[in-house]
């Protein structure tokens, strides 16, 4: 069995580089803004998870067709 507190500091570490990238504002900010937040939620603080996912829809928000796959057939 793996030690939980072991791997809650493996969470921390990957938040931390989430972070490190994020304020880099590379291509894949929005990526590493969104495993930040599921990271967040693995280690229950959620306030953190919640503001992550909002900042994220702020950025990019999700539009319904935005792939073309909601569109109609003509």
């Amino acid at each position: 069995m793996v030690d939980e507190s072991i791997m809650r500091h493996e969470y921390l570490a990957a938040i931390d580089a989430c972070s490190r990238k994020i304020s880099e504002r590379g291509e894949f900010t929005l990526d590493f803004m969104k495993l930040k937040g599921s990271l967040s939620l693995k280690i229950g603080d959620f306030d953190t998870a919640r503001q992550l996912y909002m900042d994220v829809l702020r950025l990019k928000p999700l539009a319904l067709g935005q792939d073309g796959a909601g569109q109609g057939a003509g």
